[in-house]
């Protein structure tokens, strides 16, 4: 009791301390609700390939305060949250507690190509508006590796979502010529072999100061066997 009573003022100061726009919407937490559409728009399409797809493990990486994480365990997904800021990961290990689900558990973890090797393969492996902030911190070809290797671990799909051209110039993007679809599913195929690159819509976003935009969701598809 003691312990939960300080796990919900930890989360509270959680929320002072960063922004809404930066939390996911977690209906456990009654957080995010500025971000509710974006959330139900990538579950909806994430769902229907999930319904084909059937699968029984998956990796959340940067999981942010847990939404996915929960959402694919309760499903009957086993499924590991993965994120490195402290206030999300306190807020999905809350979430995790708060939903009853056994199928859930939270990694910290700062990913690097070394510290990715400690990732377990999957079913499934969801990359959701995390690429860019690896792009910003460690180069686009560094980005490119850890995607890789992502890659290796997925058995059937990896669902990507990634800033746009709406990302400062800090962030360090190439320009996503001719169109920032065109270029991700170009990206996607070429670092990701015996993949099918399949575009899913676009879902809403919000730019890093608060307005409203879009970006392109893709479900990448394992079509050749993983290699032995």
């Amino acid at each position: 009791m003691f312990d939960d009573r300080l796990d919900r003022l930890r989360h509270g100061l959680d929320r002072i301390t960063l922004p809404g726009r930066w939390w996911q919407h977690v209906a456990v937490l009654g957080i995010g609700r500025v971000n509710r559409g974006a959330f139900e728009a990538k579950w909806s399409a994430i769902s229907l390939v999930l319904d084909e797809l059937r699968p029984s493990s998956a990796l959340d990486v940067g999981c942010n305060a847990g939404a996915f994480t929960v959402a694919l365990a309760e499903r009957g997904i086993a499924t590991l949250g993965v994120e490195r800021e402290p206030a999300f990961y306190r807020a999905a290990l809350l979430a995790v507690q708060r939903s009853g689900t056994t199928l859930a558990g939270v990694a910290v973890l700062d990913l690097t190509p070394e510290t990715a090797e400690l990732l377990p393969s999957v079913d499934c492996v969801l990359l959701l508006a995390v690429w860019h902030h690896l792009v910003r911190s460690q180069g686009l070809e560094q980005a490119t590796t850890m995607l890789r290797q992502l890659w290796d671990r997925t058995a059937q799909a990896l669902f990507f979502v990634s800033g746009e051209r709406e990302m400062g110039a800090d962030f360090g993007l190439p320009p996503l010529q001719p169109t920032p679809r065109a270029w991700f599913e170009h990206y996607l195929a070429n670092a990701c072999p015996g993949a099918d690159v399949h575009h899913l819509g676009l879902v809403p976003a919000t730019t890093p100061d608060g307005k409203p935009c879009t970006r392109n969701l893709f479900a990448v598809l394992r079509t050749q066997p993983e290699a032995a």
